[in-house]
């Protein structure tokens, strides 16, 4: 009986460790990998992040609205205690796993850590680029600012929830009941973040060349440039990443892939946030840099500066300022009073300049032209 027993027990312990193995390699493939991946390039996203936002307070740090400088300050912050929840993530995954291989199992506490700080980013910075929207919209448009302020609302909400639902559960394998949830709050989102998108180009860039044909308003030579600019400045980027997550968590939902889009979503949406703020000096010196705001100064400075301007085939009118100057001769031999009314020798020298705009009258950002 021993002989036969001991290659059952043998070959019973054989199946065991392989097992073992196969699950230990589908965590390293479903878990730890993706999360350490992601890591990695939330680390150097933030590096862009903290940069730009550097750039930004170099810049207006000393001139710009003291609630612009406050959100940029905050979401810099937020932002970063999101990268450092990320690598206490990737660290779980790898050293604390090599102790303790059941962690990889287990839904971690910085699940619930990630969706508190996710939540509140995108819905600060969907909440920028709502009240952006009805600012170039000339403050005419309240349906559509307002319709996206309830989804926003709406998508801030169900985070909240899934960091609540994270602190009753304990393992990943539970995450089926909430996925319901999940989809609900990345559509939500979605919806929201393309009615940004359709409000800014529209505003932005189809009324603008509707109202003026044509004409190039950017400054940037480069045409990477400008698509780079006006992809943050239409929060196209923080849609593209919503998408992704969306995609991966309905393609891999088993699997932890979606940490690659998720840990970059909040940081791509701060990114948007602050490139916005600073692209009203990188596109033109004097202008806020955006073709709205560009034609919409001009529109309404026509109607009260003074000075011609001119409409070459219905072409944008540009205000200039007139500065005419009197050159009178005399000539030394006569007399002024010898001189009769308006013989004077005169010469009138004109001087037409294009008139400047002002950083201050920044129709985007709220201030009136």
């Amino acid at each position: 009986m021993s002989t036969i027993t001991e290659p059952n027990v043998a070959g019973s312990a054989a199946a065991a460790a392989a097992a073992q193995l196969a699950a230990l390699s589908t965590a390293v493939d479903d878990v730890v990998t993706p999360v350490v991946v992601a890591t990695f390039i939330a680390c150097l996203l933030y590096g862009v992040l903290l940069y730009m936002a550097a750039t930004y307070f170099m810049r207006f740090g000393s001139s710009d609205r003291l609630v612009f400088k406050v959100l940029v300050g905050f979401l810099t912050l937020s932002a970063l205690g999101d990268t450092i929840n990320d690598c206490a993530w990737a660290w779980l995954t790898t050293v604390t796993a090599l102790l303790d291989p059941s962690v990889l199992g287990r839904v971690p506490v910085e699940f619930v850590v990630y969706a508190c700080f996710t939540g509140p980013n995108v819905f600060l910075a969907q909440g920028f680029f709502t009240w952006r929207v009805w600012i170039i919209s000339e403050r005419r448009n309240w349906w559509l600012p307002s319709f996206m302020l309830l989804l926003e609302l709406a998508a801030f909400a169900l985070a909240l929830y899934l960091a609540y639902w994270g602190t009753t559960v304990t393992l990943l394998t539970e995450f089926a009941r909430i996925n319901n949830v999940m989809y609900a709050w990345l559509s939500v989102s979605l919806h929201c973040d393309l009615l940004i998108t359709f409000g800014t180009v529209y505003y932005l860039l189809i009324r603008p060349r509707r109202i003026a044909g044509n004409t190039p308003v950017s400054s940037l030579s480069s045409p990477i440039g400008r698509l780079v600019v006006k992809t943050f400045q239409t929060n196209a980027a923080s849609l593209a990443v919503q998408v992704l997550v969306l995609v991966v968590i309905v393609t891999k939902g088993t699997t932890l892939w979606y940490t690659v889009p998720g840990f970059l979503e909040s940081k791509v949406y701060v990114i948007s946030v602050i490139a916005t703020l600073n692209a009203r000096k990188s596109l033109s010196p004097n202008s806020s840099g955006d073709s709205y705001a560009h034609h919409s100064r001009f529109a309404a400075s026509n109607k009260h500066r003074a000075g011609p301007s001119f409409d070459h085939n219905a072409q944008l009118s540009v205000p200039v300022h007139a500065h005419i100057s009197e050159d009178a001769q005399i000539d030394e031999d006569r007399s002024t009073k010898e001189l009769p009314f308006g013989s004077l020798e005169t010469a009138y020298a004109v001087r037409f300049d294009r008139a400047s705009m002002n950083d201050e009258n920044d129709v985007e950002v709220g201030r009136k032209a």
